[in-house]
């Protein structure tokens, strides 16, 4: 099997190991899936040889990111264009479990192209994600929205983010970090 992993990023397992997630291909042609793999702390990859899939639908999905949930398993958000340029994300537990829908809940998609995300725990199990939005249109500017998921998978804020700032011009390449109250700063 001739399988490529690109763009990889990694948070603690809580137990001196770690989870990957990567961008996955089998082959030129054939879409990208979201895929992760744990580590153990002696260096044992653990959910066997190519880890487990968090999301294999039709279409890319690239450029992941992750955070530890805080019970031994993590929380991974990225970009996905299985009908247009969405954002999704999926928790897994210690097992390589996934327990959110397969494939995936949508955390925006709105018109326009969501890309460069960010991530950050939410102290509770859950995760808040930033990212630059084109939903007003490229010639307008691009802004900068937020996203809250529960540890159980439902949308704490708004349906398709927050906005955090849409002022004249380009916001782009946020930084997000919890605030240790369920919050965060962006």
């Amino acid at each position: 099997e001739d399988r490529r992993h690109w763009f990889p990023t990694l948070a603690p397992d809580g137990v001196g190991g770690a989870i990957v997630t990567y961008s996955s291909f089998m082959a030129p042609g054939i879409s990208d899936d979201i895929r992760a793999q744990r580590v153990s702390a002696e260096g044992i990859t653990v959910w066997g040889p190519d880890g487990v899939a968090l999301c294999d639908v039709a279409g890319p999905q690239k450029f992941p990111v992750i955070t530890a949930d805080g019970a031994g398993g993590a929380i991974v958000a990225w970009p996905d264009a299985r009908i247009a340029s969405d954002i999704y994300a999926q928790r897994v537990d210690g097992d390589g479990v996934t327990l959110w829908a397969p494939d995936g809940i949508a955390l925006c998609t709105a018109i326009g192209e969501q890309y460069d995300l960010r991530i950050a725990g939410d102290g509770l199990g859950g995760a808040m994600v930033s990212w630059t939005d084109g939903r007003d249109g490229y010639y307008q500017g691009m802004d900068v929205y937020a996203a809250r998921v529960s540890a159980t998978g439902s949308l704490v804020w708004s349906s398709d983010g927050v906005a955090l700032c849409t002022a004249d011009g380009d916001q782009r390449r946020s930084a997000i970090v919890s605030d240790g109250a369920g919050g965060a700063i962006v």
